[in-house]
């Protein structure tokens, strides 16, 4: 029989508790430190499976519009004499750009000024004249009015005598015809029949005389009318040739106020891509000013860089934040989408690409 190695009373005694059993208590702290130290683990392996991270590396290229880029040029030489540009700024087809005034000084002031003071006093003088042959037209129209009722008068009168003259021819020969017949009978004295046939004759050079003035008269009234003719149609072609003048000079003027300040005008809906100009700078004629993207237009962003730096870029990839340098002016592509990516051959003269690996081309598009 196997004896315990401890008496019974013993083994009682030390399992009857006297003060309860001793419990560990836990902290809010300690809880809140537990619960953030799981989040992290959890954030960690989330992005781990669902997300990755950003690799920066330097490349060269070049972003080139898909639909083209419009081209601001000085259509003279001036200088900008007010900018209505910026980067970024919205235009549409007809908004004022920008104003180019080409204002030119000589020795004697300034040349475009004095053209104008010179077509302005141009334009006034023949004023004057066309005034003055209006004038001119009017007072020959008056004239020959009153020469032409002085006419018509005289040749009234005339018209009247001729028909008295004719009465006298008439009743001259038939005083002659009887005084003949009495004559005949021996009733009347030849020589008195051979002195009425002398006063018809008389009469009729007279009816003659008269006749032949009518006809002058009537030349003369048609030379009247003629000249009332001419005078009408020489006005209207003087007046036409001076307002001819007139409009000739009114063009050149508005020319060269055109020349002294020129406003250029967007040609297009679009959006300012760059400003090559700045408030007082001379220009040139066909100097570019600035270049405006078509409206609804989309940047392609064309890069070669190194094969290691490719990583893990594939077709379709989203890119959002893309810096291309090129000179000392910088155009950002904000977001894209890579449509390709595929080994390239490029020469370091065309690309200022100098590296011995091998070259990948991407083309991301906004």
């Amino acid at each position: 029989m196997n004896r315990p190695l401890f008496r019974d009373e013993a083994v009682a005694n030390k399992s009857r508790k006297l003060h309860g059993s001793i419990l560990l208590t836990q902290t809010w702290q300690g809880i809140s430190l537990t619960i953030f130290l799981c989040a992290i683990v959890a954030s960690l392996v989330l992005f781990s499976v669902c997300f990755g991270f950003a690799r920066k590396a330097t490349v060269s290229g070049s972003i080139v519009p898909d639909k083209g880029v419009n081209r601001v040029l000085s259509p003279q030489f001036g200088t900008v004499a007010k900018l209505n540009l910026s980067e970024g700024l919205e235009v549409k087809i007809g908004d004022p750009l920008l104003i180019i005034s080409s204002d030119r000084s000589g020795e004697n002031g300034a040349v475009q000024a004095a053209v104008k003071e010179s077509l302005v006093a141009r334009i006034d003088k023949l004023r004057r004249e066309l005034d003055q042959v209006g004038g001119q037209a009017q007072n020959k129209q008056r004239e020959l009015a009153e020469k032409l009722l002085s006419t018509n008068a005289s040749l009234k009168q005339l018209d009247h005598e001729l028909s008295l003259q004719r009465d006298k021819v008439n009743l001259a020969r038939d005083v002659s015809a009887r005084v003949a017949e009495l004559a005949k009978t021996g009733n009347m004295s030849k020589i008195t029949a051979a002195e009425k046939e002398g006063d018809v004759l008389e009469q009729q050079g007279r009816l003659s005389s008269l006749e032949v003035q009518r006809q002058s008269m009537l030349r003369d009234l048609a030379s009247v009318q003629s000249s009332q003719t001419d005078s009408s149609i020489q006005k209207n072609r003087d007046v036409s040739t001076i307002q001819r003048e007139i409009e000739d000079l009114k063009q050149q003027l508005a020319e060269n106020e055109a020349k002294r300040q020129i406003i250029v005008r967007a040609e297009l809906d679009g959006r300012v891509a760059a400003v090559l100009v700045e408030p007082g700078q001379s220009l040139v004629a066909n100097q570019r000013i600035a270049s405006i993207l078509p409206k609804d237009g989309k940047l392609e962003a064309e890069l070669y860089m190194p094969s290691k730096n490719i990583g893990m870029v594939t077709q379709g990839t989203r890119v959002t934040s893309l810096a291309i340098w090129s000179g000392c002016r910088s155009n950002t592509l904000r977001s894209g989408t890579s449509a390709a990516s595929y080994p390239a051959s490029v020469q370091s003269t065309q690309f200022s690409v100098r590296s011995p690996q091998p070259l990948s081309r991407l083309l991301l598009m906004a």
